[in-house]
């Protein structure tokens, strides 16, 4: 296959409710059957997915090692994705504001957060290299993985219930995912 489209017309919007870009089983509709028996699976499938589609009405992302890593060199992979299309009656609670901030390693810069009276709901957060489009004025040539595992549990920890909170792109914060490299915070939350 060579990538995942969903597109729902009017108010619905796209809930990524699994992810796995690598070999995820041997029925697949890539005409291929899989004799790997080793894990491979990209730990950062499903924060990807929901990233580039979450809360949208439409979405197209590519099988590709370039957004996914590479978790197992050599063999065809191939994006596995399930979502839910989502009414405007199913929301648990009024969408009052979205929002998104970057912050660079190395800077006096911070993911600053503030939804006013309402709280924060954090929806994504990738420590590390995240892609080549960033406010750092940087172009990543890193080819592997660089990215904090606990990215997501950390902003939640810091923010989620909160009126305002503040983040620093920081390995004191969110762990070394690469050795020297210059690394960013990129962090996506609702006002609820």
């Amino acid at each position: 296959s060579s990538g995942i489209n969903a597109e729902y017309g009017g108010p619905y919007t796209i809930s990524i409710t699994n992810a796995v870009y690598g070999v995820h089983s041997n029925h697949n509709q890539c005409g291929l059957e899989y004799r790997y028996s080793g894990v491979c699976r990209s730990s950062i499938s499903l924060p990807v997915m929901r990233e580039r589609c979450d809360g949208k009405t439409s979405c197209s992302t590519p099988a590709n090692n370039e957004i996914f890593g590479d978790p197992c060199y050599g063999i065809h992979k191939y994006l596995y994705v399930t979502w839910d299309c989502i009414a405007p009656s199913q929301w648990h609670s009024p969408l009052l504001a979205q929002g998104s901030d970057e912050a660079c390693e190395h800077t006096s810069q911070t993911v600053d957060i503030d939804c006013g009276p309402y709280t924060i709901s954090i929806t994504n957060a990738v420590y590390g290299v995240h892609s080549n489009h960033n406010q750092c004025g940087l172009e990543y040539r890193y080819s592997g993985v660089c990215r904090s595992s606990t990215s997501l549990q950390v902003m939640k920890h810091l923010c989620e219930g909160k009126s305002s909170c503040s983040a620093a792109a920081s390995n004191d914060i969110f762990g070394d995912p690469c050795y020297g490299i210059h690394k960013y915070l990129y962090v996506t939350w609702n006002c609820l």
